[in-house]
């Protein structure tokens, strides 16, 4: 129990780090949001009582294996065991090993800083190693990086065969659809179910030491739907479904037809993957759109839409919500994150239900973001995006986006899309 005590403090400690927590200040709305948060990560539900109880040390016997294998998730632990392994104390010297968590978010959330090749293997730094660990005679190729339509299957080439810790691989941003690889093989398949840049990562005990870049494209906007945001295969919508007259969108009719009720969880997505946006800059890039959501009966709260802009070296997520809801957002724009819980991301608040025009400026690594008439959001990012791949808008229920027009800094047009069924002025 003293040992299991130990590690429940460091958890704690890496946790309010990892949220920016002051120890001595959590309030109920902080366990509701990592409540939510752990709910997101592991689909485990922590209720708040256990949170505060754990926290103020208020348990007699360690809590169940089921409520650390979560907390340990959080963090990006395979599991409880997986946590107190690579956190083990040096008695003897008196000194702590632990994992640095804005490292490991680092190499696992912002692939922007690593410089992506095509086709060929990205092996990090030393420095971002595991700690002694060989890499030397570490394999990992894909067949090819450019597939047309979904589902896509692609093949990596591998060799972890000196290897002798856990490796996996993970197809894109899914941590759900990890794969542990046999290390007496050599090749493995995964299919690609959305289109997008995906950014596939070879992982040893949750760790990524490598990347290939999968881009998986189609001739024009594909739409989905989904019943959860980390689903695996999702319902594809036909191309004549998502166009009505001067817009495009997800509409309460294709709900019907797909047996969607209004008390159902859905999301839908809406994506642009394709080269002819490989000569476009994120860094050098105004971006202007009318999105809504569109009404199909549900009773919700704090309605969300992001927008994606998926580089070859990393991407932005811009989100927008409902008037009082910033506080559950996640902006990031390559390394630069920020959370509302302890950012003020208020302008990006707007009454979704109607049309509301958006408009992202990049230049020299500066952002500006202006929701409607809401004073703009400005930020400065560092690392390099590099080129555009794909466009995305992912609603929590239905949505519409009435037009995409992507200029550079000097206003010259680089992607006109009026999403008219009239079709398309590039």
């Amino acid at each position: 129990m003293s040992d299991d005590r130990f590690f429940i403090s460091l958890c704690k400690t890496l946790i309010c780090d990892k949220l920016d927590w002051n120890p001595e200040q959590i309030r109920q709305r902080d366990y509701e949001y990592l409540s939510h948060e752990i709910f997101k990560q592991s689909k485990v539900d922590l209720s708040t009582t256990t949170l505060r109880r754990i926290w103020s040390n208020q348990y007699k016997n360690t809590p169940q294996t089921g409520t650390l294998n979560a907390l340990a998730q959080f963090l990006d632990f395979d599991n409880w065991n997986d946590f107190k392994l690579k956190n083990q104390v040096s008695t003897s010297k008196n000194v702590e090993t632990r994992v640095d968590f804005s490292q490991r978010k680092a190499i696992v959330l912002v692939p922007a800083l690593l410089v992506i090749v095509l086709g060929v293997i990205t092996i990090l730094t030393a420095s971002s190693k595991p700690a002694e660990l060989d890499l030397s005679s570490l394999k990992f190729t894909a067949d090819k990086t450019l597939y047309e339509g979904v589902p896509a299957t692609a093949g990596f080439e591998y060799d972890i065969s000196k290897i002798k810790e856990k490796v996996q691989i993970e197809l894109s941003w899914n941590p759900y659809e990890r794969v542990t690889l046999a290390p007496n093989k050599d090749f493995y398949t995964g299919v690609y179910y959305y289109p997008d840049y995906h950014y596939s990562k070879l992982l040893i005990d949750g760790q990524a030491v490598a990347f290939q870049p999968v881009h998986v494209i189609t001739e024009d906007w594909h739409g989905s739907l989904m019943r959860s945001d980390f689903e695996k295969r999702p319902i594809y919508l036909e191309h004549e479904e998502l166009f009505e007259e001067d817009r495009m969108e997800v509409s309460r009719s294709i709900i019907d037809k797909y047996n969607f009720g209004p008390n159902d969880t859905l999301f839908s997505e809406l994506v642009f993957s394709n080269p002819m946006l490989d000569t476009i800059s994120i860094n050098d890039l105004i971006l202007e759109t009318s999105v809504k959501t569109i009404d199909y009966g549900a009773t919700r709260q704090c309605d969300r839409l992001l927008i994606y802009l998926k580089g070859e070296k990393g991407f932005a997520m811009i989100p927008l919500t409902e008037q009082g809801c910033y506080g559950e957002l996640s902006l990031g724009f390559s390394e630069k994150w920020l959370q509302g819980k302890f950012s003020d991301l208020s302008n990006l608040e707007t009454s979704l239900e109607t049309w509301q025009d958006v408009r992202i400026e990049v230049s020299e690594r500066a952002v500006q973001i202006r929701v409607a008439l809401n004073k703009p959001l400005n930020l400065e990012y560092e690392n390099d995006l590099g080129k555009l791949k794909a466009v995305k808008f992912l609603f929590t229920g239905l949505g519409a986006v009435d037009h995409v027009y992507l200029y550079n800094s000097n206003g010259e047009p680089l992607f006109v899309d009026d999403l008219s069924r009239s079709r398309l002025n590039h």
